[in-house]
């Protein structure tokens, strides 16, 4: 009995050690792939970041070449365990979609709380027209409080059910939460007045953010009335052109370095990574580590 039990087990961790093995060997082709790709399209994308160690455009295209044969060696040794992968990827790639569209989903399950409460009070109502035809049905409930008019006449008062309060406090508390989502503000850095990076500014952070809220913010150390004219202007022209975002501006009298992040950050309680920059040329000077997770949106085009 314990040869057969130590057998089963060395057969079920040789099965196990394969199958983790496959699944790291797998993860990192994967990663390797998603590497080059990225390099290829950083040179592609943003061609003036900065850059501390540059690759030529044949070693990325080998690289990736030279993974992607690894990776598909990989799969064709062990075709049959590429299910527990696809298992695994779906799971993955379900919580991603979850975390994206969240807004959305909440709003689905706004409107199918709302329906079925709108239906629960129209059983209410049909039940309530039921019972004025059949008098007796209010004896046979015991007693029923009546209003001092129709005591004198022997009639009873007609009660239209209230719709469920458990439906309303769930309404209530999916309606704060899509809000709660959508009031998050988050942040565009400008350095000076473009209107059509800003434009492009608004237009990613609609496709990709789930918020109604963004902050223009321009730090400069010579802050005056007329050298920021134009730029108010072209925030309330923008906020004008879209009318479902709250577009507004924030002039701060400091210059664009960490220190200033970090005291937006906390004072506006926004975090570093709803904010955002265009992308850099070689005179920034602050180094990207510097940036404390600030994203990179927009090119200089």
């Amino acid at each position: 009995t314990m040869l057969q039990t130590s057998t089963i087990a060395s057969i079920a961790l040789n099965v196990y050690s394969s199958c983790i093995g496959f699944f790291f060997s797998i993860i990192f082709h994967r990663s390797n792939s998603i590497f080059a790709l990225g390099n290829i399209l950083l040179k592609i994308k943003r061609p003036s970041l900065p850059r501390e160690i540059t690759t030529s455009w044949l070693q990325s295209i080998l690289g990736l070449i030279a993974v992607v044969i690894a990776l598909l060696g990989n799969v064709l040794g062990k075709p049959e365990l590429l299910t527990y992968f696809f298992v695994y990827f779906l799971i993955v790639g379900t919580l991603v979609l979850v975390m994206f569209q969240r807004v959305n989903i909440v709003r689905l399950l706004y409107k199918l709380f709302k329906s079925f409460q709108k239906k629960s009070v129209d059983v209410g109502s049909l039940y309530s027209e039921e019972t004025e035809d059949e008098p007796l049905l209010a004896k046979k409930f015991g007693h029923v409080t009546a209003s001092n008019d129709d005591e004198e006449d022997g009639m009873v008062s007609e009660r239209v059910p209230e719709p469920p309060k458990r439906d309303e406090s769930c309404l209530e508390r999916i309606a704060n939460t899509v809000k709660q989502f959508q009031e998050t503000p988050f942040i565009f850095f400008m350095k000076h007045d473009d209107l059509h990076m800003a434009n492009k500014a608004v237009l990613y952070i609609q496709k990709n953010e789930q918020t109604n809220k963004i902050i223009f913010v321009h730090c400069t150390t010579n802050s005056t009335r007329k050298s920021t004219k134009n730029l108010q202007e072209h925030v309330k022209l923008l906020d004008l052109l879209y009318p479902r975002v709250k577009i507004s501006l924030l002039v701060v009298n400091s210059k664009f370095d960490a220190t200033t992040v970090e005291w937006l950050s906390r004072t506006l309680e926004i975090p570093t990574n709803a904010m955002f920059i265009s992308c850099p040329d070689e005179n920034f000077s602050i180094k990207r580590s510097q940036l404390q997770g600030i994203r990179i949106i927009t090119g200089n085009d």
